[in-house]
């Protein structure tokens, strides 16, 4: 039992009060657990031209593993769990992992980009999925198509959303990564496709992953110009955040047509931001008879700006151990 701790009905323990608190006081409720290295798409904001040799399966954590130490990160205070890859949906069987993690009683949500949606939706729900969040940079083929690098259709995502949304994953949020002049002239149909539906269109400022993208700052559309070129079409109000320290800014319509959001990449915001964590299950220590098979090599993905890490997790003699990532705060 974790000190300070109470076990509840879902049998893994609880803490009283927070424990996963950085110096600057920001507490830690959210995980991050990236499935998988694979993806079927090749968007150029996240990928090489090139693409990337995949790991092994062999060298993924097993279901029973990556159970385990999210059992013991909701032991200290996490609440939240979303799911990533890579494409999350390539993983095999991942509706037994759902199934698994669902026993942990924490909100259990993923992130796709859904190509794999339509087929799988009633199969994640029955697993005990919560959410999803999809993917979709333009409605416009031609556009998609080009983004995704892959040649795929965007009807094959809207229709995954769509049944996403009919077998209870809902409000689904749609991610839209902007990138000026390629696909910024799409804006206002994103926004006018999902007013009134429920659903909430995220727009991501394109961001600069390394050297792999050709990432400039010109091809950056700010957060504050999507808000106000959306708002001159549907006027706009700001909404509260739903919790302390999330990463986009939350708005709405002023007619009651819904809400949007806004994700800031750049450095200003991500050093005021929450503190969240972040667990890759790629990789398992070599030698299973030497080390215990929930061993990790490198369980963690860093925000992307000012990273510092911390130890959070290490338990008994083993070298499992799940680590922060999170940005200095002013």
């Amino acid at each position: 039992m974790v000190p300070g701790a109470t076990q509840d009905e879902s049998g893994w323990p609880r803490p009283e009060s927070p424990l996963l608190i950085d110096r600057f006081g920001r507490v830690a409720t959210d995980l991050r657990v990236s499935l998988t290295d694979r993806c079927s798409l090749r968007c150029a904001y996240c990928m090489p031209p090139e693409g990337l040799p995949w790991l092994p399966r062999a060298e993924l954590l097993t279901d029973d593993e990556i159970v385990r130490l999210v059992g013991v990160a909701v032991g200290l205070g996490v609440t939240s769990i979303r799911l990533t890859g890579g494409e999350p949906l390539l993983r095999r069987n991942i509706e037994r992992l759902i199934e698994m993690l669902a026993k942990l009683d924490v909100d259990l949500t993923l992130t796709t980009n859904g190509a794999l949606l339509a087929k799988k939706a009633r199969s994640l729900v029955d697993a005990g999925l919560d959410r999803v969040t999809v993917s979709l940079d333009s409605l416009d083929d031609a556009t998609f198509r080009a983004m995704n690098d892959a040649d795929f259709p965007v009807a094959k995502v809207i229709e995954g959303i769509e049944s996403a949304a009919a077998a209870g994953l809902g409000p689904v949020k749609v991610n839209m990564v902007v990138k000026r002049g390629v696909n910024d002239h799409a804006l206002l149909a994103m926004a006018e496709r999902w007013r009134g539906t429920g659903h909430i269109v995220r727009f991501i400022e394109y961001m600069d992953v390394g050297s792999t993208n050709g990432w400039r700052m010109d091809d950056v559309v700010p957060s504050a110009e999507v808000v106000q070129r959306i708002g001159e079409r549907w006027p706009l109000e700001p909404v509260e955040a739903n919790y302390a320290g999330e990463v986009a800014e939350r708005w709405r319509y002023r007619d009651g047509a819904g809400e949007i959001e806004v994700g800031d990449q750049t450095l200003e915001t991500r050093l005021h931001h929450g503190l969240h964590l972040s667990l890759e299950c790629l990789g398992r220590a070599r030698g299973i008879g030497e080390k215990p098979r929930h061993a990790v090599q490198n369980p963690v993905v860093g925000l992307h700006f000012m990273s510092f890490r911390f130890a959070l997790i290490q338990r008994h003699n083993s070298c499992c151990r799940l680590t922060a990532a999170g940005s200095r705060a002013s």
